[in-house]
């Protein structure tokens, strides 16, 4: 009984084109016995094209994306901080990177109707045909895909390296491919050009271009397979512009595959001398003195050619087309380097691991092949003139391996024809400075620190973490040193989006913190001659903002303020010099709060006394609390003593509402000043 055995390589192999996909067919090496049998024949496919693959099967969006960004650290924050505030100055970390962010998933699977169309075509062909391998005789095929002992995917790039562009060629008769270096850099030019400028914090190079996901695939060859690559700016600005055009893309996939292969029970004989092999392969070393899997093929059919090693296959019995078996076994197929290398690896040869840096390793510039194998003549070879000679009469089972490698265009035409929405879809734009955006509140406090009442000035600034419950970071002002400049609080927050934040505190926007400033005073001195203070009984703090979250706020500066809108702060100055205010003479200046009549409302007044030594300090009277929602009104009046005349003149009452006061001395003759003797009973 005989039973399907898997492809061969033996009846050649049928390329198909259905509906603009690619496929090959191989026969099972049994097909010839099954057939006879009256049992359906066996064929195996493998798609020989790697496209961009599309989401809800061939009809979908493309599993492409170039994420192109640019910009750096809007708003820089200093060496060691973290989201929080900050005061003073320091160190900033600056810097701005350009390039994008390439993700792509390739497969190569074909459409399930061109896939039955492509089936149907293969019976079509081969209904006639001179293979045994081939020739269904009319009976129903059945079809599946060959299944992979290895798959290796990789992607081109768009980059240079110190060892110059590295790839693998394959030559036309389909042979395992060949390493090819071209070009190469000096050091100091790659650290500038692949790893970006040290001067420059988050600049990744102008040739970056580092690959995820190149390797290992799955053994289904339509399988899908990702890949992600962060490129540096000249990259992403070729790709941008290769995906865009018509003809085209600027990179490739490649997929080099292990098929394991049988062929028909064939009669095999390799015969030749180790002594003339040895030297052959000796004399064709590189210079590390190894032999890549396309090294040992090509030395293999050049040993072939010379006579040096000589190979004979024979088809038994009455095969139809048992000719063309063996010249396919002997040119297409990789059964004699297979068998050759397990005889010659107990012989001439050992294995050895070429070395890789983890850097290449972990980008598709890597020069090390993923396929094929690696070794070397071994260093003692005793001269016995050993004969190579090898014949066996079965079903051979070797590895194949197959290459495939496509442009991703299959997705171009579709691109151009997308306009603005494809442009948005699959190359969109970001600006690092957008997001995370960083909220910036730069906090400055306004204080007369001169009074002697103010303590300190606190501030605190909250924004919402995820549950919405605010989390607050606070700063205190206390005065400064003798010319110091004034301190400035800067606090930093990263700004979340409106659905980041569940339960959100009212009043709360993306670009909204909330505030609480609060003035602490100090206990006013009641022998202070240049401050009176009015505060109420007990005040120990002032709340500018109240309420448990403050004041929601979005502007970049904050102003903390000691005054508020219920304490009343009047700077007052004498409009006088010492030349000009007599140095015998005494003034007593006296302010009492008044409501917006002009009439006094009985609150406590303030009584400053002047003479000639401190007639040009500032005076300062502070009222805690007044009627909100409207300035703070006072009258005052002036009253000069002349010590050496014993007499004085008192100005009427002057209302205002200023809280920057300047006060002119009266003189004895103004409209309005009541003038007297002391002494005198007037």
């Amino acid at each position: 009984m005989t039973e399907p055995q898997g492809p061969t390589m033996a009846g050649g192999t049928q390329a198909i084109t259905s509906q603009g996909y690619y496929v090959t067919f191989f026969p099972d090496a049994n097909n010839y016995d099954l057939i006879k049998e009256g049992k359906s024949p066996h064929y195996y496919y493998l798609p020989t094209q790697l496209r961009i693959a599309r989401r809800d099967g061939d009809k979908g969006d493309f599993k492409f994306s170039l994420l192109r960004f640019i910009g750096g650290i809007a708003n820089p924050v200093r060496e060691g901080s973290g989201n929080g505030g900050e005061s003073g100055a320091g160190p900033k970390a600056t810097g701005e990177t350009v390039g994008g962010l390439l993700s792509l998933t390739t497969t190569g699977t074909i459409p399930a109707a061109a896939m039955q169309e492509a089936q149907q075509q293969i019976v079509k062909n081969n209904a006639n045909s001179s293979n045994g391998l081939w020739n269904h005789k009319n009976l129903k095929p059945e079809f599946s895909p060959v299944v992979l002992m290895s798959n290796n995917t990789t992607l081109s790039n768009i980059t240079l390296t110190h060892e110059g562009f590295r790839y693998f060629v394959q030559d036309k008769d389909g042979g395992v491919p060949e390493l090819v270096t071209q070009g190469d850099l000096a050091d100091q030019d790659e650290k500038l050009l692949l790893h970006g400028s040290p001067e420059k914090d988050g600049d990744i190079g102008n040739w970056y271009w580092v690959l995820q996901g190149a390797g290992e695939a799955g053994i289904d060859p339509g399988a899908e397979h990702a890949f992600t690559a962060l490129v540096g700016n000249y990259p992403s600005q070729i790709l941008y512009a290769g995906f865009q055009g018509t003809t085209t893309s600027p990179v490739f996939a490649s997929s080099v595959m292990q098929m394991q292969m049988w062929t028909p029970k064939v009669e095999l004989t390799i015969t030749g001398a180790w002594d003339s092999i040895r030297k052959h392969f000796s004399a064709h070393a590189n210079a590390h003195g190894w032999f890549f899997s396309a090294d040992v093929k090509a030395r293999f059919d050049e040993l072939r050619k010379s006579g040096d090693i000589k190979v004979v296959i024979k088809v038994p019995g009455n095969f139809p087309g048992a000719d063309k078996v063996a010249q396919q076994l002997t040119e297409r197929s990789d059964l004699l380097v297979d068998k050759f290398m397990e005889l010659a690896n107990h012989v001439i040869f050992e294995p050895v691991a070429p070395k890789e840096t983890a850097a290449e390793a972990s980008s598709s510039s890597s020069g090390a092949s993923p396929w094929g194998f690696a070794v070397a003549l071994k260093a003692s070879w005793d001269e016995t003139h050993l004969d190579l000679s090898y014949h066996e009469e079965t079903q051979f089972s070797h590895l194949q391996t197959h290459v495939v490698s496509s442009s991703l265009d299959g997705m171009l035409q579709e691109m151009a024809a997308g306009g603005a929405e494809a442009e948005k879809k699959y190359f969109p734009l970001i600006y690092l400075d957008d997001y995370p955006h960083k909220l910036v509140r730069n906090c400055i406090p306004i204080v007369k620190w001169q009074t002697g009442i103010f303590n300190s000035l606190s501030v605190q600034l909250g924004y919402p973490e995820k549950s919405g419950q605010l989390l607050w970071e606070g700063h205190v002002f206390t005065r400064p040193a003798a010319g110091d400049k004034p301190e400035v609080y800067t606090y930093r927050q990263a700004q979340k989006r409106e659905t980041d934040v569940n339960n959100p505190p009212v009043g709360w926007h993306p670009d909204v913190t909330f505030v609480k400033r609060t003035v602490h005073f100090d206990e006013p001195d009641p022998n202070d001659d240049y401050v009176v203070a009015h505060l109420e009984t007990g005040l120990g703090t002032l709340d500018i903002d109240p309420g448990p979250n403050g004041t929601p706020v979005n502007d970049e500066l904050v102003e903390v303020r000691a005054e508020s809108a219920r304490l009343a702060s009047t700077e007052i100055a004498f409009k006088t010099t010492k030349k000009l205010f007599n140095e015998d003479w005494y003034l007593e200046l006296v302010l009492e709060p008044v409501d917006d009549k002009g009439n006094p409302t009985g609150g406590p007044s303030a009584t400053f006394i002047g003479q000639q030594a401190d007639i040009n300090r500032k005076r300062h009277w502070i009222v805690y609390p007044v009627a909100p929602g409207g300035k703070f009104g006072y009258r005052y009046k002036v009253t000069v003593t002349d010590l050496a005349e014993d007499s004085e003149w008192t100005s009427p009452y002057l209302v205002s509402n200023t809280d920057k006061l300047s006060v002119r001395i009266p003189r004895k003759n103004d409209p309005g000043v009541t003038f007297r003797f002391r002494n005198s009973q007037a």
